[in-house]
């Protein structure tokens, strides 16, 4: 991609953009313990760039990168520099890269992009049924199709991401090939983060409560999750390629920051790389590191589970998030208040059969004081939960509205489920069940789509069961994953708002 910079060009660069936070020596990178180094030259910083590919034409897509790119602003011998070029000339040439950067930037500011999302198979751990939903990211800087992929729950609840990569000292079984940081497909563009020169990135990061102090120099994070997933490993960066929303071309972005897992434990046997971190804190989530090209606002909808690869989408973009009344879609503002990383949904009740069942008043309100509590919306906890005041006022309204069909309440069910039927001799396609979903403060109601408002499994001896998808949970409320099935959620950052559409996971 681009060869070691030259410090006094570097010094330049950081008077015109400021932009270059850290300089890395290949020295450092090859006494950090536990890692194998490729020699490669290798770009130090957390600054991102982009550059665009028409599909199919790789060879001219890498053309228009070298323009866009940074290398060609620094490298004093560049092919592109007239014969002879002097001092002055080369300041002449640096400026007019710089002009053509900017412009391209803010071009790209108007193209969202996006990635198709995928739902893990049903499956079973103890006999618990497990579902997961999936990202796939090419991690690559060319058009080719020979290049490494990624797999990544994308997460609503968390802020930072991260996939395991090899040479992995403990990694869990994983579906798809682990990414190889020494693979020959990544040589040029894979790097690590040192802080040598205090990059932005590892500060915020080590501030985070993903941060680990630095081993000689290089960055590292550690990530725990609610369900017992946990990653430990260095800071690192590389190109991520998506598609254009609505046009022909793919948009690589480079130098996208990510966590290298050396030491991981996923809690459940999904098979999945890592986790895709869509909160927003200090500029370390994927969307804010690519906010200065599409806007940090971000949407997706997860399929419904089994469906077909790529049934389901994740778009990054402000001009990717329709307005509400726009296509049928329906907002709402978030609240003010709580944990700076987490997105919040304003609601003031739960509707069970379209009739609000009365929930204490202020029950999803966000404590001002500790800045605990509220409604949570967090697509990597898969069953959504209720705070203890709110759930047996929601699941009794549940369990009476279900009676005349169902009956009384047979047995508690998997994944903290409490309320469950047996559906032997009962047809779920012809199964009348009440609509449930919250009620916000605007007025409005959030429906859970049908097939996200039922859980199903079979038990050991084979017998069908139905249970109301919703638990108990002493924190917080959640929206969970689960009850996000088919539906197209937006998150507008600009205007502080959430928009959804229900039942579909159409792009229009």
């Amino acid at each position: 991609m681009m060869g070691l910079c030259n410090i006094a060009m570097t010094t330049l660069l950081l008077t015109l953009i400021a932009v270059i936070d850290s300089v890395l020596s290949m020295e450092q990178l090859e006494s950090m313990p536990g890692l194998e180094v490729m020699p490669k030259p290798l770009m130090k910083s957390s600054a991102h760039f982009h550059h665009i590919f028409k599909r199919g034409n790789g060879t001219a897509g890498r053309r228009r990168a070298m323009v866009t790119g940074i290398s060609h602003m620094l490298h004093a011998n560049s092919t592109l520099l007239p014969k002879d070029c002097d001092n002055r000339c080369l300041g002449r040439v640096q400026s007019r890269r710089l002009r053509e950067f900017l412009r391209s930037s803010a071009a790209v500011k108007r193209r969202s992009v996006f990635s198709g999302i995928t739902t893990t198979d049903h499956v079973w751990l103890n006999k618990q049924k497990i579902i997961n939903w999936f990202v796939t990211i090419p991690v690559t800087e060319t058009a080719d199709d020979d290049v490494q992929y990624v797999r990544v729950v994308p997460d609503t609840g968390s802020f930072f991401t991260w996939f395991q990569c090899k040479p992995c000292n403990n990694c869990y079984p994983q579906r798809w090939p682990i990414f190889d940081t020494t693979s020959e497909k990544n040589r040029q563009t894979f790097f690590y983060i040192s802080d040598e020169n205090h990059d932005p990135f590892c500060r915020n990061l080590r501030n985070s409560i993903y941060g680990l102090d630095t081993v000689n120099g290089y960055c590292r994070y550690r990530a725990y999750y609610l369900d017992g997933t946990v990653s430990i490993g260095s800071v690192a960066g590389d190109s991520f390629r998506f598609h254009e929303l609505g046009g022909d071309n793919y948009l690589i972005y480079q130098r996208m920051i990510f966590g290298c897992g050396f030491h991981n434990r996923w809690a459940t046997n999904t098979g999945i790389g890592g986790v895709l971190g869509l909160g927003m804190n200090m500029g370390l989530s994927l969307p804010e590191q690519a906010a200065h090209y599409v806007g940090a606002s971000f949407a997706f909808c997860l399929p419904i589970a089994g469906s077909a690869e790529g049934s389901g989408w994740f778009v990054m973009g402000d001009d990717g998030i329709p307005a509400p009344g726009q296509e049928g879609y329906q907002g709402i503002n978030f609240p003010a208040g709580g944990r700076g990383w987490l997105i919040y949904l304003d609601a003031v009740d739960m509707m069970v059969g379209g009739a609000p069942v009365h929930l204490p008043q202020g029950v999803f309100d966000i404590n001002p004081n500790t800045q605990d509590g509220g409604l949570v919306i967090d697509s990597g906890f898969t069953i959504s939960t209720l705070t203890p005041e709110a759930y047996h006022i929601f699941r009794d309204a549940y369990r009476e509205a279900v009676r005349p069909t169902l009956g009384e309440v047979k047995f508690g069910g998997k994944l903290g489920l409490d309320s469950c039927w047996d559906l032997t001799n009962i047809e779920i396609d012809k199964l009348e069940l009440p609509n449930i979903g919250y009620i916000l403060r605007n007025g409005l109601t959030l429906q859970i789509g049908r097939i996200a408002s039922y859980f199903t499994y079979y038990t050991s001896s084979g017998r069908p069961v139905l249970c109301l998808p919703f638990s108990e949970f002493g924190i917080y409320s959640i929206f969970g994953g689960y009850s996000m099935q088919q539906m197209s959620l937006g998150f507008d950052r600009p205007n502080n708002r959430m928009v959804w559409k229900n039942d579909v996971c159409s792009m229009s």
